[in-house]
């Protein structure tokens, strides 16, 4: 794909929206406080991409390791920000999906987010999915397993596995960006950012604006995306 060929919105986004704790230490609040207001923050970036045009954006809430290592307490107030936007996405014409080790966290907020989904199920609108206990490498394996359970004894490709994330509402990005200063993609959309475009943006998530958000698409749109070749 040349640059004069290639889209000026990205038709698949993912944002890692990333800071919310340091977000909380900075302004004095308690870490759920950071967690709540990251998760309205969210609902102002879907809508933003939303205007733009952009087909589908995922936005990873929580990686396999949060919930496996942090501070039950914690966790407490970060799963209520997490079952709070799901149903407020549902709300909001999107059409909802969600992704990632669901058994790793409480049954209770597994069984809201996938009724939430579920109630999405004949929208138009654009598509969100939200990544919750998410492990690219998990997700990698699980892709694996789930071609070997459809053809048994045949040999698994690289096709096949992209085949199979696609279906799971995890198809190839086309622009990934992270917030808060970090460069790195802490196993998140390993896969599906496998040819991405990356943008690392320096405001923790919640300090992230339109204008950050304009700036990563002028961005994107300048770069000539060459997938190898």
């Amino acid at each position: 794909m040349t640059l004069t060929e290639q889209p000026t919105v990205p038709r698949r986004l993912g944002i890692m929206a990333d800071g919310s704790r340091r977000w909380a230490a900075k302004n004095g609040l308690p870490v759920a406080e950071g967690y709540r207001e990251g998760a309205e923050h969210l609902l102002r970036f879907f809508s933003w991409c939303r205007d733009l045009g952009v087909g589908s954006v995922t936005a990873w809430l929580a990686t396999e390791r949060n919930v496996l290592r942090r501070p039950a307490a914690e966790l407490t107030g970060l799963y209520r920000a997490i079952d709070g936007l799901a149903r407020d996405v549902a709300d909001s014409g999107y059409r909802l999906a969600v992704i990632g080790s669901l058994h790793l966290v409480p049954p209770a907020l597994a069984e809201s987010l996938t009724r939430a989904a579920s109630s999405t199920a004949a929208s138009d609108g654009m598509e969100v999915v939200l990544g919750v206990a998410c492990g690219g490498r998990s997700q990698i394996l699980r892709a694996v397993h789930g071609c070997l359970a459809e053809r048994p004894g045949e040999q698994v490709t690289e096709q096949d596995v992209t085949a199979w994330l696609t279906r799971h509402h995890q198809g190839e990005l086309d622009l990934m960006i992270r917030a808060s200063g970090e460069s790195r993609l802490s196993d998140m959309g390993v896969w599906e950012a496998a040819w991405a475009e990356l943008h690392f943006s320096a405001p923790l998530w919640e300090d992230f604006t339109r204008s950050d958000l304009d700036h990563a698409l002028k961005e994107y749109a300048s770069r000539n995306r060459k997938f190898g070749y």
